[in-house]
């Protein structure tokens, strides 16, 4: 095992503890303001940056603010700048934000063209007219393609 100090974890975990509890009471009192999908982003960012490459931020954030640490977990507060290691995680995380946005990208692209073009008939004809043209009581693709689009109207409050 490779022996570290504790104290950068825990101030990694005590921010992580705030963070949540600031997303509870958002999530309690129904509260939906561009600070709580902030703070949602932030915990998704730290999350996946240390389980997937090692890298925690909250450890470096605590470097910043004490400077008597000794030992880090993965050396994050090492002060070397020859780390080829840091250069593959950089290089990966790039290569995993680079693939994440061109999957979300063809995927609305193909959940962005006409909604009710794969609709049959039968399915068209149960879709009320005046409804069709309001774009609100479209079914979207992935509801149609699941069969589920009289559940989406019928939820959307256009049946």
């Amino acid at each position: 095992p490779e022996w570290v100090e504790a104290r950068p974890k825990k101030f990694a975990w005590i921010l992580a503890l705030v963070l949540g509890l600031i997303m509870g009471y958002f999530i309690i009192f129904d509260i939906l303001t561009p600070f709580r999908l902030l703070i949602c982003l932030i915990c998704l960012v730290l999350l996946f940056l240390e389980s997937s490459f090692g890298m925690c931020l909250g450890c470096l954030v605590y470097k910043k603010i004490n400077a008597k640490l000794y030992k880090c977990a993965g050396d994050t507060c090492e002060l070397s700048e020859n780390k080829k290691s840091n250069k593959n995680k950089y290089l990966a995380l790039a290569i995993s934000i680079i693939l994440f946005y061109s999957i979300f990208q063809i995927l609305k692209i193909k959940y962005d063209d006409s909604t009710t073009s794969n609709l049959t008939q039968k399915q068209k004809n149960n879709i009320e007219p005046n409804k069709t043209t309001n774009k609100d009581c479209q079914p979207p693709q992935f509801a149609i393609d699941m069969g589920h689009q009289e559940m989406w109207l019928k939820h959307h409050g256009c049946k």
